[in-house]
């Protein structure tokens, strides 16, 4: 799977996507500073689904309605890391089909998921 991991996403959990085969860029590997709306173009040029803990990207995609092949929110404080990473990895097994173009919320014991409408 294409993914476009933001800045607030451990790099733990990067290492274990790639080693899981996806296809993940890193905004912590490229220029510091990028604004949220650059990055949610990025991933919307490169067709990746953005993985982020902030907020701020369910606002830029839903409510204002900027272009996105979808976003992931990742919500899943107080987890070990083996657990997250588990947890995220699973979400992503029901394929780009499933969580294209949808805003996906991960928490522990439940995720939740709304098509995005432009």
């Amino acid at each position: 799977m294409r993914l476009a991991a933001d800045a607030c996403i451990a790099g733990s959990l990067v290492r274990a996507l790639r080693e899981a085969g996806h296809d993940v860029i890193y905004a912590m590997e490229g220029p510091p500073g990028v604004p949220d709306i650059q990055i949610l173009a990025d991933a919307f040029a490169g067709s990746r689904l953005l993985l982020t803990e902030d907020h701020d990207f369910g606002a830029l995609a839903v409510r204002e309605g900027h272009p996105t092949h979808g976003v992931i929110l990742i919500e899943l404080y107080g987890l070990s890391d083996e657990r997250r990473n588990q947890r995220v990895l699973s979400v992503l097994a029901l394929g780009d089909a499933e969580l294209a173009n949808r805003f996906t919320v991960i928490e522990p014991s439940r995720t939740r998921s709304r098509t995005i409408t432009i």
